[in-house]
């Protein structure tokens, strides 16, 4: 009666933890959707430049700091950003979400240039503390990776459009630095 009690109790869908340990989150995705966020957003923001230029009658060289000031926030800020990720890379990508997501509401309910452009700053200091704390993450997962079932549970595959130099390269980095043999190639016929 107990195990049958549970077992209901488990399909109710009220229950949060039952459905947790239905659904296992992985992780992964969202380190992979916050750098894809943060990179993209410098191509995606030239979509809307048109309608920026018409918003706050701005001239083209006027509106070209809205795209270079993100990149050279995010260029700047990287090598902080990637030291503060060190420590603590959760704590890290947690903030720069919530500053990057903020950042955006201020640029997108902007009331002036100027604010757009403070709000383009802030978005790109988020923007370097998610990337780092994103690969920092990663490469923790690579190396308990690599401790937990050694070099062969990595590989490599390069791509036969590549020239024979990079293909090289690409199984040199292989066998040197991750000290594996697994190395494949789409050029077989």
């Amino acid at each position: 009666r107990d195990a049958q009690h549970r077992r209901d109790r488990a399909l109710c869908v009220g229950d949060v933890r039952a459905r947790r340990a239905r659904m296992p989150v992985n992780r992964s995705r969202f380190l992979g959707l916050g750098i894809a966020l943060a990179l993209a957003d410098s191509s995606v923001v030239t979509l809307a430049l048109p309608d920026i230029i018409k918003r706050f009658h701005l001239e083209i060289a006027e509106v070209a700091w809205v795209l270079t000031l993100y990149n050279l926030g995010l260029a700047l800020a990287a090598v902080p950003a990637a030291y503060a990720a060190r420590g603590r890379p959760v704590l890290a990508f947690g903030a720069g979400t919530v500053v990057f997501a903020a950042a955006s509401l201020v640029c997108g309910f902007a009331p002036g240039y100027g604010w757009l452009l403070a709000g383009r700053g802030i978005q790109a200091v988020g923007g370097a503390l998610l990337i780092c704390a994103a690969l920092e993450r990663a490469a923790a997962g690579f190396q308990r990776n690599l401790k937990a079932h050694g070099a062969n549970a990595v590989g490599t595959f390069s791509c036969s459009k590549s020239t024979n130099e990079v293909n090289f390269l690409a199984q040199k980095l292989a066998r040197v630095a991750f000290g594996t043999n697994n190395i494949d190639s789409c050029n077989r016929t």
